[in-house]
């Protein structure tokens, strides 16, 4: 990217600017600071959060659950990639030209999670972000899908049949 500056960072999740948060909301919408705080930095394990920057401008963005697996006796960290987003029109105007901002965010998000032992990172990208996605390293698997209606429609199961839970 010549002429242009491309930072990619890590968000400090305890401490995210109301800027960065702004622009997550943008491929979040739904999403309040209670929320993010919930599923990002209160959860064990945290989140992860990158953001891409062209010149001091944030135009890309891709957040990642982790949860802990059991494998083999073994406890995993899985990355499940939530809330990608990138602006490509505002990446065209600032460089002139379309740049792989996503891809390259996706690569070092992938490079700085793998630093920091998470196993596995996956997610469902819809048809714009396949490219950037194996760009940046993932390999597009067929995976055969398992739901089950107890979970899918646990809220009707449970009060169809007046079951209780005690969680305690």
């Amino acid at each position: 990217m010549h002429g242009y500056k491309l930072k990619i960072r890590k968000i400090n999740l305890s401490n995210i600017n109301k800027n960065d948060f702004s622009f997550i909301q943008e491929a979040l919408p739904k999403i309040t600071k209670k929320n993010w705080n919930w599923e990002y930095l209160d959860s064990k394990p945290k989140g992860y959060s990158f953001i891409a920057e062209i010149n001091g401008k944030n135009v890309a963005h891709n957040s990642f659950l982790v949860a802990k697996f059991i494998l083999n006796k073994k406890i995993l960290l899985v990355a499940k990639s939530e809330g990608s987003y990138a602006k490509a029109e505002l990446i065209k105007k600032i460089t002139g030209k379309n740049e792989r901002v996503f891809g390259e965010l996706v690569k070092k998000a992938l490079q700085q999670m793998k630093k920091e032992s998470v196993f596995l990172a996956y997610g469902f990208p819809n048809h714009l972000g396949h490219k950037s996605y194996l760009f940046g390293g993932y390999a597009l698997n067929n995976a055969g899908i398992y739901n089950s209606n107890l979970i899918s429609n646990f809220n009707y199961y449970f009060y169809k049949n007046n079951h209780r839970l005690n969680f305690f």
